[in-house]
């Protein structure tokens, strides 16, 4: 009709436009399936270039922009939830978003995570192995530093270590052992105290007890 109408050319090497008032779409496409669509009625362009894709959305409550790769790799702009999620063909992904002020970072497999989070800091989240090396100085601050492992705790170090605070304190739930190779010294600026239920102080050489005065039991 006059007032729907359809139009559709057609060039000899199949060079396509079709205007349809009905649909309210243009669509334009060339001889190698390159293809601009502009639909009103469902409120979105896209823009198919070879196997490529943009597609853009401008209907309400779903305003974004979608670009998806021959092999699978797509970047989402939401505006509506204000997020920007990028992902790889695998699968692995990185997510930015405004409303929560978080940024997640996620393999594949999701297996491993790390998130920067505007309320919370930072997360970074494992079923493997976390590792952190450095040429130089490793530097850890914070209000408070807590470390928890179900199994064991190591630390070394090849030349001295240090342990400083303004009180220490170590307990173990059955034994602590202090050994030194050359030499062992515990001395307190006041007082040094050493207590059980069963008290032995032995020298597989020579013991030496010493003091301004020495008072046994």
């Amino acid at each position: 009709t006059d007032k729907k109408q359809k139009v559709r050319l057609k060039t000899s090497a199949l060079h396509t436009l079709e205007m349809d008032d009905e649909n309210q779409k243009i669509s334009l496409k060339s001889t190698n399936a390159n293809e601009l669509l502009l639909d009103d009625k469902n409120e979105f362009v896209k823009w198919n270039g070879s196997a490529h894709s943009i597609t853009m959305n401008y209907h309400s409550g779903s305003e974004g922009i979608i670009i998806t790769t021959k092999e699978g790799n797509t970047i989402q702009v939401d505006d509506k939830n204000k997020k920007i999620t990028v992902h790889t063909t695998a699968g692995h992904s990185i997510e930015m978003d405004d409303n929560a002020k978080k940024i997640v970072l996620a393999d594949c497999a999701g297996k491993n995570t790390v998130t920067l989070d505007g309320n919370g800091g930072l997360i970074l989240n494992s079923q493997g192995k976390i590792q952190i090396s450095a040429q130089q100085d490793v530097e850890i601050n914070g209000a408070n530093i807590k470390l928890t492992a179900q199994n064991k705790i190591d630390a070394k170090a090849t030349a001295d270590f240090s342990i400083k605070g303004m009180n220490i304190e170590a307990k173990a739930d059955m034994n602590v052992k202090a050994e030194g190779g050359v030499n062992i010294e515990l001395k307190g600026g006041v007082q040094a105290k050493l207590g059980g239920s069963m008290v032995e102080v032995s020298g597989d050489a020579m013991t030496t007890i010493k003091g301004g005065m020495v008072m046994i039991n």
